[in-house]
């Protein structure tokens, strides 16, 4: 043992040599072979990579832990739809304000995929008690004539209210309606178009 010949383990002096006893992750005569962990598949939920005496798993999003064996839960306040975590938020600000607010919040005014999600965000704000305005803003604005989310994706599903969306000048004082809102009370679960700098609750999403 003095030539310290287990790479890595502990030698343990015998009679004419000696023997290796290996740690955690390794394996072979001098403790020199790194063993495979990923073979047998731990990442219950996730990717593994195989490192030197051990793996790690990448999850995927809606898992935890070291095996990604766990369900990732939302904050208090925040309610779940699939992957992503959503809140509508009671203070009445401007589009950008609403943005930067959901950001604080390592979220994004929420973006919406399909009808699926767009249901679940209706049925959400019409559990809440807000005051009378009658919508609340999502991540969708308008440059250069075309709708984007604010997540830079682009905008496949719509569900804009009868007549809309349609820039009403009268309104908004000649600004444009640039910004999306989602009513929760005249027309559930519809969107409109109205000025960024009404003030307005508006709805925050982040991933699990």
């Amino acid at each position: 043992c003095a030539r310290k010949p287990c790479q890595h383990g502990r030698c343990v002096n015998q009679d004419g040599g000696y023997n290796c006893t290996c740690l955690p992750g390794w394996t072979g005569q001098n403790c020199q072979h790194d063993i495979d962990e990923c073979a047998r598949k731990p990442c219950h939920h996730g990717r593994c990579v195989n490192k030197d005496g051990g793996y790690s798993c990448t999850c995927e999003p809606g898992w935890t832990g070291q095996k990604c064996s766990q369900a990732s839960q939302c904050q208090s306040g925040w309610g779940r739809y699939n992957n992503h975590c959503y809140k509508l938020m009671a203070d009445e600000v401007t589009w950008l304000t609403a943005r930067s607010r959901c950001q604080q919040h390592g979220a994004i005014l929420a973006s919406i995929k399909d009808s699926d999600e767009n249901n679940f965000i209706a049925i959400a704000a019409q559990n809440e008690t807000f005051r009378w305005i009658p919508t609340f803003w999502l991540g969708l604005h308008k440059e250069s004539e075309q709708w984007k989310w604010t997540d830079g994706s682009r905008v496949d599903y719509t569900n804009w209210a009868p007549g809309e969306p349609n820039n009403s000048m009268v309104i908004s004082v000649w600004q444009g309606e640039d910004c999306g809102t989602m009513y929760y009370k005249v027309h559930p679960g519809q969107w409109n178009d109205e000025s960024c700098s009404s003030h307005k609750s508006y709805i925050c999403k982040k991933p699990i």
